[in-house]
């Protein structure tokens, strides 16, 4: 800051001879200087407190899903809170080279995943799909670049998708009822992107440096994110920022500033509120959402960066994601090993997000166990995911025991 340099521009002054010359340095000290030390130090102060007005605020979006049989069509009318997967960004699909094998189609196998990763036949080759985790990865990537907290996305169904290929000569139609194959459904999430013509034109930000222009929305409840590409850049994103006129506040907007004249539409992504979903019973099928309420410990420990890994931790954190978890809470166990387990019960959620090197070596594994009774691998996988966002340092993993 500025004002940091006061003393030591008050020593150089003072070392001036040429009592002139320290005379008007001093003024230009006095007169200039320290009022635009002051000024800068209150414009930063309020762009910290907006940051962290945003960030509090973005925490509020959550993402819900769903799925519903591919023979059934989503009716327009009904469509006002979930969208179609498939039609978030276009994303790259291919299928994997299989000597000897020929691909049947992508399936949705039913089936725990320490048994399925260990699952093996002469004339059958599973290979996990990466359709869908490729629309989460580009979801995420969007969060990356506006500076806004990735939390895991619960939805275990995408996961549970898998390319298959079968040997060459066999017949696919006997092979297949050795798996529990399905049909893949048609994912659902409250994600789609809007094209969107800014409220101002492009002009010169207050800073001479960037320019600025802003986009306004109709709903103040929902995430708006832009979209950073190629061909439209930008340098930072403020959200939702004071302005002078009442009625704009009533509505969500975006202020981009970039080093170039940007662009006079843009993509952005919107993450809709619940309080669109006039009737969350819609005929969607494994309705599921990440949903999290922290407790007053849970904000205490994020506003200091403080947190230990014990179970009390652990149960808090079941607890933020409502009833469904508590079953967990008098039967889980923590288990710090040098050495991965014999059987791996968990998958990691955030696998095709985040490289965050969880099989780099000399890490102990923490090992949540958890009792039969509260038997559940893709819930169990979410905490793990979770937890393993929260403490990088330990490679997590879940057991059923």
């Amino acid at each position: 800051m500025l004002l940091d340099n006061t003393e030591r521009i008050r020593e150089l002054i003072a070392s001036i001879s040429n009592d002139n010359t320290r005379g008007y340095a001093r003024d230009i000290m006095t007169t200039v200087y320290v009022e635009l030390a002051k000024e800068v130090s209150i414009k930063y102060n309020a762009l910290e407190e907006q940051i962290k007005k945003n960030v509090d605020q973005l925490h509020l979006i959550d993402i819900y899903t769903g799925t519903r049989p591919a023979t059934q069509s989503y009716a327009a009318s009904n469509n006002d809170f979930l969208y179609a997967m498939d039609d978030f960004l276009a994303t790259e699909t291919s299928t994997h080279e299989v000597s000897d094998f020929e691909y049947q189609g992508t399936f949705h196998i039913d089936m725990p995943y320490h048994q399925l990763r260990t699952f093996k036949q002469p004339h059958l080759e599973l290979k996990q799909s990466t359709k869908y985790l490729k629309k989460i990865s580009e979801l995420y990537k969007i969060y990356r670049d506006n500076s806004i907290p990735w939390r895991t996305l619960y939805f275990p169904y995408v996961h549970q998708l898998y390319d298959v290929y079968l040997k060459k000569g066999e017949d696919f139609d006997t092979i297949k009822q050795t798996l529990p194959l399905t049909e893949p459904a048609v994912p659902y999430w409250n994600v789609k992107t809007i094209t969107i013509e800014p409220e101002t034109v492009s002009k010169p930000a207050g800073d001479k440096v960037f320019y600025e222009q802003k986009y306004i929305f109709g709903n103040a409840n929902n995430m708006y994110l832009p979209i950073q590409t190629v061909d439209s850049p930008y340098a930072y994103v403020a959200f939702n920022e004071t302005s002078r006129s009442r009625a704009e506040n009533n509505y969500s907007n975006v202020t981009i500033y970039s080093q170039e004249k940007p662009p006079y539409t843009r993509t952005f992504v919107e993450i809709l509120d619940k309080s669109l979903a006039t009737d969350l019973e819609f005929p969607l099928k494994n309705c599921l959402h990440n949903v999290y309420t922290p407790s007053f410990i849970d904000q205490l420990a994020n506003k200091n960066g403080r947190r230990v890994v014990n179970k009390g931790e652990v149960i808090r954190l079941l607890k933020g994601y409502g009833d469904e978890f508590k079953l967990m809470d008098d039967t889980l166990d923590l288990d710090m090993r040098s050495a991965l387990p014999d059987t791996i019960y968990t998958y990691d959620m955030n696998k095709q997000v985040i490289p965050h090197g969880h099989d780099s070596p000399g890490r102990q594994v923490i090992v949540l166990s958890v009792t039969s009774n509260a038997k559940n691998y893709d819930r169990l996988s979410f905490i793990v995911s979770q937890l393993q966002l929260i403490y990088p340092e330990y490679k997590w993993l879940g057991e059923i025991i």
